[in-house]
């Protein structure tokens, strides 16, 4: 009886049934390209920063880390007496001269910076007609300037040496505005705008410019920011679920090294940025459905503002950008979420939404 050939299979080599597949594919950055290089990251103390400089020093590179002078600052200095290639500062970013100040010296400690990642920032969610004329300027101040400054300060350095990379963290809503970040919003835009600049002026002098976007990433602040916002705002946020710290900095090195002008950590912010450039009518029509779904008798109506928030007594209910639980939210100044105003001083935070 003759026997019938076994058709060869379609999968000659199957996929094991426990391996994950993630889309877009994960890409991961190379010791090869980071180690000593010389990184400074704004913001370095927490959150998405912090997990920037875990992963930096993990891949072997020289590591400067810029922050705000408070407990997380003071621990990571702990943490540096037996981490020969990291060095921490306390620093104000939205102070253009100190930052010049002690960017330079980190030079001098560590060798000119090779990667500057721009992490600090701060935001606090709110209704437009209730948010103070400070807070629009103090976020603006944190956001824009702070990023602003640190650039300037390596940007010389970088264009005489003819390489270097720069990525600034911008946020989702720097790719379309979103109700409730009345103040955060266009600052996001103005460092997305920056970011587009930058990389037509410097690529020719061989200094690479990345923006990333990240959603909401899994930080304590993120918790504590929640409550805070307007329901409106809650239901844009729907029920994804946040990115954690780790992810968004592997993706942020790996695009980084590839020299990528976008990076966006997860597949549902890609598609979110391509149907705002594509339709953006489409786009609109989703969120007002959502707003207007989402919306309480007296609550997001301007008409009908309700009861002034306890922003008038001066204290500043802002928490640190997704991560920085570094001042209490009662009384923080330059925090992240809140009801109050920043103070315009402050920066450092670490930003990323």
């Amino acid at each position: 009886m003759p026997v019938t050939p076994e058709k060869p299979s379609r999968h000659p080599h199957p996929v094991p049934a426990t391996t994950a597949r993630h889309w877009p594919p994960r890409r991961h950055p190379s010791p090869g390209f980071w180690a000593g290089r010389h990184a400074v990251v704004t913001g370095g103390s927490s959150g998405i920063g912090l997990a920037l400089v875990d992963r930096l020093l993990h891949l072997g590179a020289r590591v400067s880390a810029v922050a705000l002078d408070d407990e997380h600052l003071d621990r990571l200095t702990r943490r540096a007496t037996t981490t020969p290639r990291l060095v921490t500062c306390a620093l104000d970013v939205t102070d253009l001269g100190a930052t010049r100040d002690t960017l330079a010296g980190l030079a001098e400690q560590h060798g000119p910076c090779h990667s500057l990642f721009t992490c600090a920032g701060i935001t606090e969610p709110g209704y437009f007609h209730r948010l103070s004329d400070d807070t629009f300027r103090s976020i603006m101040e944190v956001n824009y300037f702070g990023t602003l400054h640190s650039v300037r300060a390596v940007v010389p350095a970088m264009t005489a040496a003819g390489h270097g990379t720069l990525t600034c963290v911008v946020s989702v809503a720097g790719i379309l505005g979103v109700f409730g970040y009345g103040a955060y919003s266009p600052s996001k835009f103005a460092v997305r705008g920056l970011t587009e600049v930058l990389r037509q002026e410097l690529r020719p002098a061989g200094v690479r410019v990345s923006a990333v976007y990240p959603p909401d990433v899994d930080t304590p602040m993120l918790a504590q920011e929640t409550p805070l916002k307007p329901p409106e705002l809650r239901a844009l946020s729907g029920t994804i679920r946040p990115l954690s710290a780790s992810r968004v900095a592997e993706a942020i090195l790996a695009g980084t090294q590839r020299g990528h002008p976008v990076i966006i950590p997860d597949w549902r912010t890609r598609g979110l940025r391509w149907v705002a450039g594509a339709a953006p009518g489409v786009a609109n029509a989703i969120m007002d459905r959502i707003i207007t779904g989402a919306s309480r008798p007296g609550g997001g109506d301007p008409r009908n503002p309700g009861p002034t928030p306890d922003r008038q007594d001066g204290k500043a209910r802002a928490a640190r950008e997704h991560s920085d639980p570094r001042l209490p939210t009662s009384t923080s100044a330059g925090a992240h979420p809140g009801t109050s105003t920043p103070h315009p001083r402050r920066g450092g935070g670490t930003a990323g939404r």
